[in-house]
């Protein structure tokens, strides 16, 4: 029942939070259609039937939104005992209102005795293309949205997935709620292990290859030291995350994403540095001794080369 009043009371509210305020004007249908719902909406309230009418005040609003039908809107809500939706239509009212609508000084009454019962999220949600509570969309870029008191789910859709908090609030009080952008997908490197040997045909025997073995070794160097530093970095990531569940700041979410970043190139070069030495390995290195039979298997990875040679 109680998710119910929720969903009602954030429902139309979010529907007017995308209504088209800085457009042009209203074309004649537009206007035609906002009179005949606020027609409508009178009517409704003439036999008392406060969720109708709001409903139809709101729709009047998205086609021509004219401030008098938010405070008419907010009024059918209060009336109808939806706290939440009405307070966030008064706090609408107020901040597109003119400052001597005649309505002003009502709208802020009626906000002030919702707002004694109610508690407020202002979220941050930088990048956001949709922000919800409880399964609702809102807008929060209007400023702190009214909740009732307690727990709520809070979610935002950002371009790398979805990002979701559990917040409660307080009557009275105003929450920040941080929704931080879940971290890009580390970019994927995949190498099929190949094996040679040096036995070949005697055509192929007496092909010489331009690199000597030393290359393999340094790139195989190259290839755990940068892995050496891409784990370092990763326990970098992993402490910075814990820094930044304990404070939930815009600073600590930045030196996050960049020690993501970070994290995420290293694991590109170390993959790089691994493919690179496993084709220089087998196409560009002479593994044969003048004096010896000698063969040599290269196993190339992600992050790691193995070599199993006999002399």
């Amino acid at each position: 029942m109680r998710s119910s009043a929720i969903a009602a009371a954030l429902f139309a509210g979010l529907l007017l939070a995308a209504s088209p305020v800085f457009a042009g004007p209203p074309a004649p249908a537009e206007k035609k259609a906002a009179e005949a719902d606020a027609a409508k909406a009178s009517r409704a309230l003439a036999r008392r039937d406060f969720g109708a009418a709001a409903d139809a005040y709101e729709r009047a609003y998205r086609q021509v939104p004219n401030a008098k039908w938010l405070f008419s809107a907010a009024n059918a809500r209060r009336s109808n005992g939806e706290a939440v939706h009405a307070a966030n239509h008064y706090a609408r009212y107020l901040k597109e209102a003119p400052e001597n609508a005649a309505q002003r000084a009502a709208a802020k009454k009626e906000l002030a005795a919702l707002a004694a019962k109610l508690g407020r999220f202002e979220i941050q949600a930088e990048g956001a293309k949709l922000v919800r509570i409880d399964g609702e969309e809102v807008e929060p870029t209007i400023g702190p949205v009214y909740v009732d008191a307690g727990p709520h789910v809070v979610e935002g859709d950002f371009e790398t997935g979805r990002a979701e908090e559990t917040a409660t609030a307080s009557i009275g009080k105003i929450v920040t709620v941080v929704l931080a952008p879940p971290a890009p997908e580390p970019p994927r490197v995949e190498a099929t292990a190949v094996v040679a040997s040096s036995e070949g045909t005697p055509a192929t025997a007496e092909r010489k290859k331009p690199l000597p073995p030393l290359a393999v070794w340094v790139g195989a160097g190259a290839t755990l030291l940068a892995g050496g530093l891409t784990i370092a970095s990763g326990l970098d990531v992993l402490g910075q995350k814990e820094s930044f569940d304990a404070e939930r700041s815009q600073a600590n979410l930045d030196a996050g994403r960049s020690k993501q970043l970070r994290t995420n190139v290293l694991i590109a070069v170390t993959g790089a540095a691994a493919a690179l030495t496993g084709v220089v390995a087998i196409w560009f290195v002479d593994w044969r001794s003048p004096d010896k039979e000698s063969s040599v298997k290269i196993g190339a990875g992600p992050s790691s080369i193995v070599l199993r040679s006999t002399f």
